[in-house]
């Protein structure tokens, strides 16, 4: 259920835009880093920041990639520490609506 991005780039390239992107909203590389996703092998999982809205959006990067790499979107943490995940069907209309608020931000 993950909202899933194609990019035809590799999946390394990919990784080092989204750490300038992070770098040029918080002024550091920290916490840009991706590293295998401890739950499975499979992944390379990331933050996404965006300071305008105080959000940072957890996602994913599958390891063995083909000619287009994806980027996986699983959730966002809120300026309030509030988690909303992306990752799973919605239970009704109101998280429907939340889900494609985030997605739309995104």
């Amino acid at each position: 259920m993950a909202e899933r991005y194609k990019f035809e780039v590799s999946k390394d390239s990919l990784m080092q835009r989204i750490r300038l992107f992070n770098a040029s909203q918080n002024g550091e590389l920290k916490d840009s880093i991706f590293n295998i996703d401890k739950n499975s092998p499979y992944f390379y999982e990331g933050y996404i920041y965006d300071n305008k809205n105080g959000e940072r959006y957890l996602v994913l990067i599958p390891s063995p990639s083909e000619s287009d790499t994806e980027l996986l979107l699983i959730s966002v943490i809120s300026r309030e520490d509030q988690v909303i995940v992306v990752n799973h069907e919605p239970e009704n209309k109101e998280k429907i609506r939340v889900r494609k608020t985030v997605i739309k931000n995104f």
